[in-house]
């Protein structure tokens, strides 16, 4: 699974930086026409590989976390039916079967462990370290495309931001 999160988290980045990019030339470009629709469609080329890139962290992530989780319900309630038979089979043993008992008590055991191991698993295919860059990258990328901005146009989203 880290494999895998590691591997949406890269694509992921590499969509920020193209943001970047895209952003940098959008804002940095001189425009002739600056009607109300061709700032509009400046602003969603600007945005696009944001949410994009988020798209990219989301849609897959969920989709593993489902099947993952399912995996791990499926494979409980299969531990706990065999255990479940398990403990019935021990408590029907009379005296005269202890031999079978320290068996079964094995076996037991091994199941529990199993079990606790199926709940350690995640399902989530990111850890702390995968979020903590996904993180820096965003903000990086959102804060490299801000100081790209004209200084005019940095005033004014300053003011929306401080309306905010």
């Amino acid at each position: 699974m880290r494999f895998l999160g590691d591997a949406i988290i890269k694509f992921s980045t590499v969509t920020l930086i193209v943001g970047v990019l895209i952003s940098s030339y959008i804002i940095n470009t001189n425009w002739n026409n600056e009607s109300l629709i061709s700032r509009f469609f400046m602003w969603v080329w600007i945005a696009f590989p944001y949410v994009l890139s988020l798209l990219v962290v989301m849609i897959p992530s969920t989709g593993i976390n489902q099947l993952l989780c399912e995996f791990k319900f499926k494979e409980d309630t299969e531990l706990k039916n065999k255990l479940d038979k398990l403990l019935k089979k021990i408590n029907s043993l009379s005296n005269g079967e202890f031999s079978q008992t320290g068996d079964l008590r094995e076996q037991n055991e091994h199941i529990i462990q199993l079990r606790a191991k199926l709940y350690q698993m995640r399902t989530w295919p990111f850890g702390y370290s995968e979020n903590y860059k996904y993180g820096a990258a965003f903000i990086s990328s959102t804060a490299m495309s801000f100081i790209t901005l004209p200084p005019a146009l940095k005033d004014a989203v300053e003011k929306i931001l401080s309306r905010l």
